[in-house]
């Protein structure tokens, strides 16, 4: 553009500033805030990894795609700060010759060929960084080509062979960039692609919203399903135990499968354990001990010592640490400082979380171990573990007697249950090593009656 004498560019460049500046004011005053983003500023501020955790994992692809960025600026304003000296030559001389026909033939090809891959990783992370300077190099090309284009037909060849370049490497970035999101997504940190847990329980509530019945309605129907042998109503009779039991174990193993599917390839060995990662600790321990292997494990494991199979469920918790990319001790380190922290005792869902974990892990132990002794097994284990272990039988038999037989025990056990909660820790474990194994259990069952009544005077509505 011949802009000598008249300044029409400065005016075509002030008016298109006023319109951007209109619209930017425009945007902030007018434009409301989406509820997403609201969602995502308050997100935000609960996230407690740092940048550098947040980008340790993209380090080598950051800095790689960097440094590719680096040469090709530099091979490329390099040539174009350059150019006018070249091709002012006298096209007649030999000497400018031989640099045209090296340009061409041999340094453009060699150096495109390097500069196409830097394409691929362009989109490593969602932000107009990378775009950006592909517009600069855009502005560059298409002045580099109009001066090649004004030289004359003579170098239409060499214009034509860059541009077939140019369309393989923009065909190439085109069929890269899925594998490139692909890749991506799947060697994010588990958290930062969210919880499986919260994902399968929105799609449980979206069945029943379909269904047309309430979500707290449905899920409470669910969990008054009682499992196969516990009663013997006519629900416990039907199919409803079975399906229940089919739909917490697919449930399971595709929450499992999620967190095996997105398993990081290098252990954590540093950083700080976030408040994501400790309530996946939790849940995935959780289901883990309700899968059958795991179960088999523990039952092998009792068998064998007649003690709590405390070093099998300590193998689970290495197992979740690995599956969620922690180095098991240090995983483990990670959690007891957290543990330990003023976030954890100010925050109730870890602190319920927490409380779920311990009660379920020893639940399940506690099980298996009084189905060893029911059976005939032997224990070595002293009057304190003896007695948590007897709540498990005392319950299933508390639901095979009658009413007037629950009465009954109660009235006969209420003081002694009274004067027994009255001693200290040591005078209540001498008091239960003095007891056989069935006076312990007979002991444990007016236990959890005398809880039953006192709870009931606290919440006379809630029914058992």
């Amino acid at each position: 553009m011949n802009v000598s004498g008249v300044p029409l560019w400065r005016w075509i460049f002030g008016i298109g500033v006023i319109h951007s500046a209109l619209g930017l004011a425009l945007r902030y005053l007018i434009t409301q805030k989406s509820l997403k983003f609201v969602e995502s500023k308050t997100a935000e501020r609960k996230l407690q990894d740092s940048m550098w955790t947040i980008l340790s994992p993209y380090c080598r692809a950051l800095l790689g795609t960097a440094g590719c960025w680096f040469l090709f600026d530099f091979v490329g304003y390099g040539l174009k700060q350059n150019d006018a000296a070249i091709f002012g030559e006298n096209v007649s001389a030999s000497y400018a010759q031989s640099m045209l026909q090296v340009l061409w033939s041999r340094l453009s090809t060699f150096q495109l060929s390097f500069q196409s891959l830097p394409g691929v990783t362009v989109m490593a992370i969602s932000a107009e960084i990378y775009p950006s300077i592909g517009k600069l190099g855009a502005t560059v090309g298409s002045y580099l080509f109009s001066e090649l284009q004004s030289l004359g037909e003579e170098r239409e060849l060499a214009l034509e062979a860059a541009s077939l370049l140019l369309q393989c490497r923009m065909v190439w970035t085109m069929v890269s960039l899925k594998c490139s999101f692909s890749d991506a997504s799947n060697k994010c940190p588990p958290s930062r692609l969210g919880r499986p847990g919260k994902r399968l329980t929105e799609l449980q509530a979206k069945i029943w919203e379909e269904l047309g019945i309430s979500v707290v309605d449905g899920r409470a129907a669910v969990a008054r399903v009682p499992a196969s042998g516990q009663a013997t109503s006519a629900v416990a009779k039907s199919s409803l135990p079975a399906l229940k039991k089919a739909f917490v174990a697919a449930t399971d193993a595709v929450y499992l499968q999620c967190l095996e599917d997105r398993r990081p390839e290098v252990l954590q060995k540093e950083g700080r354990m976030s408040r994501s990662v400790v309530l996946e600790f939790l849940d995935a321990c959780n289901v883990k001990m309700d899968t059958a292997e795991v179960q088999d494990k523990l039952r092998r494991k009792i068998q064998e010592t007649g003690a709590l199979p405390e070093t099998v469920a300590n193998e689970v918790h290495d197992e979740v640490m690995e599956l969620l990319g922690f180095e098991s001790a240090y995983g483990h380190s990670c959690f007891a400082e957290f543990g330990t922290s003023q976030e954890f005792a100010h925050d109730k869902d870890i602190a319920t979380a927490y409380a779920r974990w311990r009660g379920h892990s020893s639940e399940i132990m506690f099980k298996l171990l009084y189905d060893h002794w029911h059976s005939g097994g032997v224990l070595h284990v002293d009057a304190v573990v003896k007695h948590q272990m007897m709540k498990h039988g005392a319950k299933v038999q508390l639901n095979q007697m009658s009413t007037d037989e629950r009465r009954q025990l109660l009235e006969s056990s209420i003081d002694k249950v009274n004067v027994f909660h009255k001693l200290p820790h040591d005078g209540r474990q001498r008091y239960l090593e003095r007891l056989d194994d069935q006076e312990m259990l007979e002991f444990t069952k007016a236990e959890i009656l005398v809880a039953t009544l006192v709870q009931s005077r606290h919440h006379p509505h809630r029914t058992e």
